[in-house]
C-alpha cells in the first residue's frame, strides 16, 4: 500500500478485535459498516477493517460447522503441538540457549500493558477479563490492572487462580466520571518518570461502532505509586490520545505525542511535556511547546540520544526526524528503509559514553496484497555520529516477526520475544503455519549474529508484552486473541490471560556474582563502591538496566548503560553515568557481571542531579576527487560525532577512598519507599448542585490505600452554632484513586430541610496510615 497505508491501519485491530465482530452484526448489518468505513476512511483502509470481520466470521463459522468429535480432536492437536514445542525445546542446552522455566501461569487479566516497578515487582493492565461469561458484544470501556510480586511467588503454579494467590493484588484504576468506571486505560502510553512512578495517558474513550468509525483517545493522564501502590489522578492534557507514545528528557520531564484524539478520531499532532514532582505522590503539570508538534504515526518510537535530542524513528517510513528539546525545533534526518509497523527498537551502547546509535528491527511494511503484509525478519541501523547520519542493513533475525518485544539482558545480548506474521487478512494475532514465533531470539554482540532458541507454549503477537525482571529472568506475557476457537466459549480463555517465565543461557552457567551492598541513589559523574561476593572482582563488570515499560512492541527507555569500573579488595569502583543524556534520571537495575556473561541479582540505585556536559569528538573526513585537469579537495567536520572506540571517551575511574557502603538493602530487595507527604491531592465540588436528589456529590483525589473518608451536609459553615447535620458518610478501607463522594440527607425531615436550604456546607476529613490528615469544607448552592 502507498499513502493510503494511513495512521489508523495500525491500530484497526486493536479497535475491531477489541469488539467480537458477530455480536456487533446482531445490531448492525455489516454492509452498513462498510459503507460508512468506505465514505470516512476510503475504500483501502475500509477494506483493511472487513479484513478483520471476515477472519471472525470464518473462524467462528468453521469452528461451529466441526463435530464434537472435530472439535475434541482439534483441541487434542493443538495440545499435542505444545507438547511437541516442550520435548523440542528440552534438547537444547539451556546454557547456550536458556529455557522456558515456568508456564503458562494464569494471570487475572491480560497484560496488554506491562511496567516493572522499582519495587521488583509487575504492573500489568488491559480491560476487564470475564472468565464466567461469554463473549461481550463490546469491550467495556473500562480498565483493569493487577501487580505481581514475584517475591511472593517467583513461579506460579499453572493451575493456580490468581484471583487468591496473595502473589497477585487488584490495583484497580481511578474511576472515570466520563466512562463512569475504573479508568479505560486500554491503549494508552506509559513510561515510568524520575521519581519511580508509572506514568500513564490517554487510552480508550470509546470503540468504533456504527456511529464511530473509528476509536476515540482519552485525555486523562495517571500515574501509579510502586511503593503505596496507588493511582493518581494527574491533570488531563489538552486533547484524547489513543496510542501514544512518552520519552523523557534530559531534564526529567516528558514528552508525549501522538493517539487519536477525544472527538474525531483524528490525529493529536500537539507534543505536550509533564513535569513530573520529587514526590511519588505529587501532582504535576503540563505544557505545550507548539512548535515541537507533529504529525506521525501510532505509538511512534522516541528516543532520547546521547546528543540530548530525541530521535523519532518510525513506523512510517517518514517518521524520522530530531527534536531539539533546547529550541523545540524538529531537523531532518534521512527516511527509513520502509514503513515498520509494531517492530521494535534498540539503542545501541557505545562503552561509557552516550550512544548515538539505535536500530529497528522486524515489524511489517507496506509490500504485501490486499489486507496482508508479511512480518519482515531484517532490521536497519541509523547511527547519527556519521555526517550525514546514515541507516544501514542491520543483523536479520532468523524468524520474521512484528508485535515482538526485543528487551537487553545483562550480559550484553539482546533477546526478542513473540510475536506474529504480520497482518494476516486484516488480523495482526497470526502467526506462520508451524508457528516458528513461538522460539525466542538471541543476538550474540561478539558473532553479530541472532540465534533461534526454545520455544514457548502460547501465541504472543499483537497486544503481547515481555520484562526483563531483577533475578535476569524474562515475564512474558499479552495477546488478547478474542478469535480462538468458539466465541460461544468463555472470552478469551486462560491460554491468552496467561504468563510465561523464560531463563536465559547465563542462569544455567554456574554460581552468580552477588551484591553484598551498594548505595540506593548516586549522581551523575561520581565514584561509588559496591560489596561483592562469588566472583573475582578482577574479572567482573556492571551494566544499569531501567525497568522496561512496553505495550505495542515499544519501550520508551530501551537501553543498557555500561559502567567505568576497577577491581578493588571485596568488591568494585564504580563511576555514575556522565549525564542525563547517557541515562535519563531515574531507577535502574544494577547488575555485576562476571567473565562468564553470569549477572548478579540486580540492586535497584537511584541516579539524579545534574550530569558533565560531554563534547563528542570532532571528526574530519577527508574526499578526494581527481579530474584530468584539477584536483578538488572537501573536508567535512562533524560536531556531533561520537567515536565508537571506548578509551577515547570513557572518564577516568576516580581513586576511591570512602569504605565501602554497608547499608542493608530494603526488605523484598526492591527500592526504599519515599515518606508519605499527603492523604488527598485534590478535591472537587460543584458550587451550586441540584438537591433535588437529597445528595450532594464531590469527587477527591485520594493518595494512600486504607483511607477513611467522614463527611458531613450542615446547614451551616464551620463555627456557627449549632448548625443542624442534615447527613453524613462514612468510608473506610479506600484505595488511592479518584473517589465519587456521596453525602445524602439521612431522613425525610432532613430532605425537606435541603430542599428550603439556598445553601449548604460538606465537610470533608480524610485519615490515611503515616499521612497528615485532610479536612476541608466547601459551600454548595442550590440550583433550581
Amino acid at each position: 500500500m502507498k499513502k493510503g497505508f494511513c495512521t489508523p491501519l495500525v491500530a484497526a485491530a486493536c479497535a475491531i478485535a477489541a469488539c467480537a465482530a458477530p455480536a456487533l452484526a446482531d445490531t448492525v448489518r455489516t454492509r452498513s459498516i462498510g459503507e460508512i468505513e468506505r465514505q470516512v476512511l476510503g475504500p483501502e483502509h475500509a477494506a483493511e477493517h472487513a479484513g478483520i470481520r471476515m477472519l471472525a466470521r470464518m473462524q467462528a463459522r468453521a469452528w461451529k460447522r466441526m463435530t464434537p468429535a472435530q472439535r475434541r480432536r482439534a483441541q487434542w492437536l493443538e495440545r499435542r503441538r505444545r507438547r511437541a514445542v516442550a520435548r523440542a525445546s528440552a534438547v537444547l542446552d539451556p546454557a547456550v540457549y536458556g529455557k522456558w522455566t515456568q508456564g503458562p501461569f494464569q494471570l487475572p487479566v491480560a497484560a496488554i500493558h506491562a511496567a516493572l516497578l522499582p519495587t521488583g515487582k509487575v504492573l500489568f493492565f488491559a480491560f476487564p477479563f470475564y472468565p464466567s461469561t461469554n463473549t461481550p458484544g463490546i469491550t467495556p470501556v473500562a480498565g483493569d490492572a493487577w501487580v505481581w510480586d514475584p517475591a511472593i511467588d517467583p513461579n506460579p503454579s499453572p493451575t493456580a487462580d490468581p484471583a487468591s494467590d496473595p502473589a497477585f493484588k487488584h490495583v484497580e484504576p481511578p474511576y472515570d466520571p466520563e466512562t463512569g468506571g475504573p479508568a479505560s486505560l486500554f491503549c494508552a502510553g506509559l513510561s515510568i518518570l524520575p521519581n519511580g512512578d508509572v506514568f500513564v495517558t490517554g487510552g480508550t474513550l470509546h470503540f468504533a461502532d456504527a456511529q464511530r468509525s473509528q476509536a476515540l483517545g482519552l485525555k486523562r493522564a495517571y500515574t501509579f505509586n510502586p511503593w503505596t501502590e496507588t493511582w493518581i489522578q494527574q491533570p488531563d492534557m489538552h486533547h484524547g490520545r489513543w496510542y501514544p507514545s512518552h520519552v523523557e528528557l534530559p531534564d526529567g520531564r516528558v514528552a508525549v505525542l501522538a493517539g487519536f484524539n477525544e472527538t474525531t478520531g483524528a490525529n493529536n499532532s500537539e507534543l505536550e511535556l509533564f513535569t513530573p514532582t520529587d514526590d511519588p505522590s505529587g501532582v504535576g503539570t503540563w505544557a505545550h511547546p507548539a512548535s515541537a508538534d507533529r504529525s506521525t504515526d501510532l505509538y511512534p518510537h522516541m528516543t532520547l540520544m546521547g546528543n540530548g535530542k530525541v530521535l523519532l524513528a518510525g513506523p512510517g517510513k517518514n517518521d524520522t526526524a530530531l527534536l531539539d528539546p533546547s529550541t523545540w525545533k524538529w531537523s531532518g534526518v534521512p527516511a527509513q528503509d520502509g514503513r515498520r509497523t509494531y517492530g521494535t527498537e534498540l539503542l545501541e551502547p557505545n562503552g561509557t559514553a552516550p550512544s548515538m546509535k539505535v536500530t529497528e528491527i522486524g515489524g511489517f511494511g507496506t509490500v504485501g496484497s490486499g489486507n496482508t503484509f508479511p512480518a519482515l525478519a531484517t532490521s536497519t541501523v541509523l547511527d547519527l555520529s556519521l555526517a550525514p547520519p546514515q541507516w544501514t542493513a542491520g543483523p536479520q533475525l532468523n524468524v520474521a516477526r512484528a508485535n515482538m518485544q526485543t528487551l537487553w539482558l545483562p550480559d550484553g545480548s539482546e533477546l526478542t520475544v513473540g510475536g506474529g506474521n504480520g497482518m494476516q487478512n486484516g488480523s495482526t494475532y497470526v502467526l506462520q503455519g508451524a508457528k516458528p514465533e513461538h522460539q525466542i531470539e538471541l543476538f550474540d554482540p561478539q558473532t553479530g549474529l541472532w540465534r533461534l532458541g526454545p520455544g514457548q507454549q502460547i501465541d504472543r503477537a499483537y497486544h503481547s508484552t515481555a520484562v526483563l525482571l531483577p533475578d535476569g529472568r524474562v515475564f512474558s506475557a499479552g495477546d488478547d486473541n478474542p478469535y480462538v476457537f468458539d466465541q460461544s466459549r468463555p472470552y478469551e480463555g486462560s491460554a491468552h490471560n496467561s504468563g510465561e517465565i523464560y531463563s536465559p543461557p547465563y542462569l544455567f552457567r554456574g554460581a552468580r556474582p552477588q551484591i553484598d551492598s551498594a548505595p540506593s541513589e548516586v549522581t551523575y559523574n561520581t565514584p561509588f563502591q559496591v560489596a561483592l561476593s562469588n566472583v573475582d572482582p578482577a574479572e567482573a563488570h556492571a551494566v544499569m538496566i531501567p525497568p522496561a515499560a512496553v505495550t505495542h512492541a515499544t519501550n520508551p527507555s530501551p537501553r543498557i548503560v555500561p559502567l567505568a569500573a576497577s577491581p578493588t579488595a571485596g568488591g568494585l569502583n564504580l563511576v555514575a553515568p556522565i549525564n542525563e543524556n547517557l541515562a535519563p534520571r531515574g531507577w535502574y537495575m544494577l547488575f555485576v557481571v562476571n567473565s562468564d556473561g553470569v549477572p548478579s541479582v540486580a540492586k535497584w540505585i537511584h541516579i539524579y542531579g545534574q550530569g558533565t556536559p560531554w563534547t563528542p569528538p570532532t571528526t574530519t573526513t577527508t574526499t578526494t576527487t581527481t579530474s584530468s585537469a584539477t584536483t578538488v579537495t572537501t573536508t567535512t567536520t562533524s560536531d556531533t560525532t561520537v567515536s565508537t572506540t571506548e578509551t577515547t571517551t570513557s572518564a577516568p575511574t576516580p581513586a576511591v577512598t570512602t569504605p565501602i557502603v554497608t547499608t542493608p538493602p530494603p526488605p523484598g530487595g526492591g527500592a526504599p519507599q519515599p515518606k508519605i507527604t499527603r492523604s488527598v491531592e485534590w478535591m472537587t465540588v460543584a458550587s451550586r448542585q441540584p438537591f433535588r436528589r437529597g445528595q450532594v456529590v464531590a469527587l477527591l483525589g485520594l493518595a494512600t490505600n486504607q483511607t477513611t473518608v467522614s463527611a458531613s451536609l450542615v446547614l451551616g459553615p464551620a463555627g456557627a452554632a449549632s448548625a443542624p447535620v442534615l447527613g453524613r458518610a462514612v468510608l473506610r478501607g479506600q484505595h488511592a484513586g479518584t473517589l465519587k463522594l456521596v453525602v445524602k440527607a439521612r431522613s425525610k425531615r432532613s430532605v425537606k430541610k435541603l430542599l428550603a436550604a439556598r445553601q449548604v456546607w460538606l465537610r470533608v476529613r480524610v485519615t490515611a496510615p503515616g499521612a497528615p490528615a485532610y479536612s476541608a469544607e466547601k459551600a454548595i448552592a442550590r440550583r433550581r
